[in-house]
């Protein structure tokens, strides 16, 4: 499967200004809706503001089916975005929570594989511990082949 065949998997989505606490989903056709969450808005990446977002290891029919939105069920590891993944058509779409409260993890951990390293959220050297994602800019398209890969792991994916 290539690359751009998984993208053009990608579906909705709608323009917003994403905070900390919302919730989201992402549509892959034949997949469904896939919840979300933006766990912090403030993460800094040199000069560029991200996103931490967590994806959930869910499924529904409906963009506001009611998700668990569970920490311990992650779909892929944490990601780091910007808000330019909430657009319109083929991107994350903000939906209503059905859950009081955030249920995040305490802390964060990134492979920086520039400087060969574990670092927290806070950038301070560590040892590894879950979850631990890679020290990078992810989008929408980039999230949308980790799930493929996850969900098909006998299927080749090539550029």
């Amino acid at each position: 499967m290539r690359v751009k065949d998984i993208i053009d998997l990608l579906e909705g989505g709608a323009k917003s200004d994403p905070k900390q606490g919302d919730c989201f989903v992402m549509h892959l056709r034949g997949v469904g809706f896939i919840p979300g969450l933006v766990v912090k808005d403030d993460f800094r990446y040199g000069k560029e503001d991200l996103l931490l977002i967590y994806i959930y290891n869910e499924f529904g029919t409906k963009k506001n089916a009611k998700f668990e939105r569970n920490k311990n069920n992650l779909l892929v590891p944490p990601a780091l975005v910007t808000k330019l993944d909430w657009r319109a058509n083929g991107g994350f779409e903000n939906v209503a929570c059905s859950q009081e409260g955030m249920d995040v993890f305490d802390d964060h951990c990134f492979f920086d594989d520039l400087r060969m390293r574990y670092i927290n959220e806070e950038k301070k050297v560590c040892e590894k511990f879950e979850p631990c994602s890679i020290y990078a800019i992810s989008n929408v398209g980039a999230e949308a082949v980790a799930i493929y890969e996850k969900l098909n792991p006998d299927i080749d994916v090539v550029e």
